[in-house]
């Protein structure tokens, strides 16, 4: 699949969430922002410093360990791109650009039944 790929191979990517949401929990921006991200894992984020276990195979957590940097309120559904591709859509957090949570988001090629990866296969995201 050359516009999907699968959770594994985003692990050590460099990735890009972008959206219009508010910037760490100060308001609404008129424009849209583009922030890299790199991706967290699941065994680090399903901690008990983190989620607690709440991360399911269904999910990407990505953000940066010294916070500051992550999607917030009015973002969600916007992409989670890495290496030119989309791996995830902007789907939850705890508050916005804390190190200790980072931001959740759905694992694409995991939600999508065999016939519609094809659909999504048309989609590469051009820079």
């Amino acid at each position: 699949m050359s516009g999907v790929n699968r959770r594994e191979e985003a692990s050590t990517s460099s990735c890009e969430s972008e959206g219009s949401g508010e910037i760490l929990d100060e308001g609404m921006f008129s424009v849209l922002l583009s922030v890299k991200l790199p991706i967290v894992s699941t065994s680090k984020c399903n901690s008990s410093n983190s989620f607690s276990g709440n991360i399911t195979t269904n999910m990407i957590c990505a953000g940066s360990s010294t916070g500051g940097k992550d999607a917030c309120k009015g973002d969600s559904g916007g992409p989670l791109v890495c290496d030119g591709r989309v791996y995830g859509l902007v789907s939850w957090g705890n508050g916005c650009g804390d190190s200790r949570f980072p931001g959740v988001y759905t694992a694409v090629s995991r939600n999508l039944k065999s016939g519609e990866k094809g659909i999504v296969n048309c989609f590469n995201v051009i820079s």
